[in-house]
């Protein structure tokens, strides 16, 4: 995707792929490591880290993938079919 600078982005600076989400979550639910720690080891935000857990708890490795976004370009394109 291109950013409004025009340099060739494959994903935001403050997303993270499927993987070192999961690897967080291994982390915490596995190898029974703190939120602090985990967080410190792959220095992503705790908050973070707490979120994830929430969701693969939840929703399992779906809970894990990427949302934002996707929601308003359905919501477009079901208005623009209705109209």
């Amino acid at each position: 995707m291109l950013t409004w600078r025009g340099f060739l982005h494959e994903q935001s600076p403050h997303t993270h792929s499927i993987e070192p989400k999961y690897k967080a979550v291994q982390m915490y639910l596995e190898h029974g490591f703190g939120y602090k720690r985990v967080a410190k080891e792959l220095g992503i935000p705790e908050a973070s880290i707490r979120r994830w857990v929430k969701f693969y708890e939840n929703e399992g490795m779906s809970g894990l993938e990427e949302k934002r976004g996707n929601q308003r370009a359905l919501t477009k394109v079901g208005k623009e079919r209705t109209r």
